[in-house]
């Protein structure tokens, strides 16, 4: 959060639009989903999920992200788009999830633990979210 952020939601879409050039008013909020760290910083992140309006221009900054990619939330569905790795963590082995996007794209780590949170959610029957 910096001093200007109302809330988490100010920040994460001030944050979206600094890294990817989409406007924080094209942005629906659709939740937020639990907390996580990153194993090798400690920061904590917030996850929340948003819908983009179709097919947005990305438009990142080379010193905020080193890559942005637009994959359909229907790929990671699929089935043989996930597996596991094992870290050592903190002195002890730890899975850690990785979704191949396509031969040389990989999501994997914080990123890979927010998505495994997020199909979580949209595999559950409507009536459970």
């Amino acid at each position: 959060m910096e001093p200007g952020d109302s809330d988490l939601v100010a920040t994460a879409l001030r944050e979206a639009e600094e890294e990817t050039g989409v406007p924080r008013a094209a942005i629906e909020i659709l939740g937020i989903l639990p907390g996580t760290s990153t194993v090798g910083t400690r920061f904590w992140l917030a996850p929340l999920v948003g819908l983009l309006p179709p097919a947005p221009e990305l438009r990142s900054p080379e010193n905020e992200v080193a890559q942005t990619i637009l994959v359909p939330i229907a790929l990671f569905l699929e089935s043989g788009r996930r597996r596991t790795v094992d870290y050592e963590i903190d002195g002890e082995p730890t899975p850690v999830p990785f979704y191949d996007v396509d031969d040389t794209t990989v999501v994997w780590g914080a990123t890979g633990r927010i998505l495994d949170q997020l199909l979580e959610v949209i595999r559950r029957p409507r009536a459970d979210r």
